[in-house]
């Protein structure tokens, strides 16, 4: 038989506080509830490249934030634009 008392656990997670596009610097902060969090962040968008083996950045892993103003100029230097751009 077992038998169970109940323990307060405070659980120590990361909390998103800020982005910064490694483009243009600017920063956006968050304020708000988890929820309210959210749709904010939709302002600027994460890319996450893994180079293969063989590749000029043999097994390098790159992670940045660009803002859209940064992002849109990006795809507008493309000759191909994204499947989907509306501009």
């Amino acid at each position: 038989m077992r038998d169970y008392k109940q323990v307060k656990k405070t659980v120590i997670e990361n909390e998103l506080s800020s982005i910064t596009c490694n483009k243009c610097g600017n920063t956006h902060t968050f304020h708000g509830e988890f929820h309210e969090k959210v749709w904010q962040d939709d302002k600027f968008q994460s890319f996450d490249f893994n180079f293969g083996y063989g590749s000029k950045f043999d097994e390098e892993n790159w992670k940045f934030d660009l803002c859209e103003d940064c992002l849109e100029e990006l795809v507008e230097s493309f000759v191909h634009k994204p499947e989907g751009y509306k501009k």
